[in-house]
């Protein structure tokens, strides 16, 4: 076992294959065959480790600009692509939610003005920036760094947030949660996706696998 270990090794140095690298996904993206391609890639590179590390996008474009980051999914924002590559790669569907019971699940055509009452659960990263092309609407907003601690509040009717639909899908088929009557969005709301990497990065084969790969999956996604 020690001998394939060092022969996989060799093998890897032989074709300057990176021996680490970091991925951060903000959790809004984090589609669950996205470890299915991270199964494939240890398939291919069983020597290489990944760190995969969940983190709001805001802060994403930060952490790779500055190196610490090799590679990330993030919603497309162009402050980070003044300081990053980037590759736009597909949109992920969003639709406003509120649990069953909440008082803004039955209304119908509800315009800004009817919103700003309620409170919104809404994202923002490590120095309160929230996402360019998600901006909280409401007057009274409560914060996560994360879309699954968005979810678990909205279950609880703290209040309603906007959540990408893959997250929410099963529990709105079973009338947990409602889909709402947002008078300003005429069709599903359909947010874009980048992969973001630094300026002038190394790409070597795990690199090129994993973006390939990752290109592959996002652009794939359903239009609805």
């Amino acid at each position: 076992m020690q001998a394939d270990e060092l022969e996989k090794t060799a093998q890897s140095i032989y074709k300057q294959q990176e021996t680490r690298l970091t991925l951060a996904v903000d959790d809004g993206l984090l589609l669950p065959a996205v470890y299915d391609v991270l199964r494939k890639l240890e398939l291919q590179f069983p020597t290489v480790e990944i760190e995969l590390i969940s983190l709001p996008s805001t802060d994403i474009a930060v952490d790779v600009a500055k190196g610490q980051i090799d590679l990330g999914i993030m919603f497309s924002e162009v402050e980070a692509a003044k300081q990053t590559d980037f590759c736009y790669v597909g949109n992920i569907d969003y639709v406003a939610v509120c649990h069953h019971a909440y008082p803004l699940a039955k209304a119908e055509e509800i315009s800004l003005t009817a919103l700003l009452p309620y409170r919104q659960i809404a994202v923002r990263g490590r120095e309160k920036r929230e996402s360019q092309l998600l901006l909280s609407i409401a007057s009274s907003t409560w914060w996560c760094s994360s879309y699954n601690n968005v979810l678990a509040l909205v279950n609880r009717q703290v209040g309603w947030a906007y959540l990408p639909l893959f997250m929410v899908e099963s529990q709105l088929a079973r009338g947990q949660l409602c889909a709402m009557q947002v008078a300003f969005d005429h069709a599903t709301w359909s947010v874009p996706v980048d992969l973001i990497y630094s300026k002038g990065a190394s790409q070597g084969p795990v690199f090129k696998f994993l973006t390939t790969e990752l290109k592959q999956l996002y652009a794939s996604q359903p239009k609805r």
